[in-house]
């Protein structure tokens, strides 16, 4: 019998398979073309009038489709196929062999007056002394190991000189340098010290 043959303007597809699945408004079709098999789904059009009756589950229809691919006519091919027979009922398995664990008699709990008394046992064990072997003292140093380090001596506080002394004493450097090194000489350190400690004197004379 075909379902909704007011639709049968509006079909320009037919579709023929099986039934895999039923939904409210759709359904799977399973269709065989030569050794491949696909499934598909496939939505009632809500335009069709009347509704198409849904198949049933492993029923062979043969389905009409609009131009946009939804169903606007079922008809029914053959009966539902029967449902699979249940599997016979297997034997249940034999019980499984106790456990050699489970003859092991229950352990004795330790009441907390026996754990006191161990605990207090550990305590009157005699701590044995240790007998490791003490590493002997490093030698003092010999007197060139002495000689050799080299021993700081701060200068004291009150014998740096002042700002005011640096100042005077690297103008004097510049100057004696400039002056030993005027035209193509080539002025020597120690000379240049020297100047410098004659200008330094000058300059710092005390005012007569």
């Amino acid at each position: 019998m075909v379902t909704g043959t007011g639709n049968a303007a509006a079909v320009v597809q037919w579709v023929e398979g099986s039934v895999s699945a039923v939904e409210a408004s759709a359904f799977s079709l399973a269709t065989t073309s030569g050794t491949s098999r696909a499934v598909r789904r496939y939505l009632l059009s809500r335009y069709a009038s009347p509704r198409p009756v849904l198949p049933t589950e492993g029923q062979r229809v043969r389905v009409g489709l609009d131009k946009a691919g939804y169903v606007r006519l079922i008809e029914p091919l053959g009966e539902a196929a029967p449902a699979p027979a249940p599997a016979a009922a297997t034997a249940s398995p034999p019980d499984p062999a106790p456990s050699p664990l489970a003859s092991v008699p229950e352990l004795p709990t330790a009441e907390p007056d026996d754990i006191k008394r161990f605990d207090e046992s550990l305590n009157d064990v005699v701590t044995m002394p240790d007998t490791s072997p003490v590493p002997a003292p490093e030698p003092p140093p010999t007197y060139s190991e002495r000689a050799a380090t080299p021993v700081a001596h701060p200068e004291p506080a009150h014998r740096r000189p002042g700002r005011e002394v640096v100042v005077t004493r690297l103008a004097c450097l510049n100057t004696a340098a400039a002056v030993l090194s005027s035209g193509t000489r080539e002025a020597e350190p120690e000379a240049v010290l020297a100047l410098a400690e004659q200008l330094e004197r000058w300059a710092l004379r005390p005012e007569t």
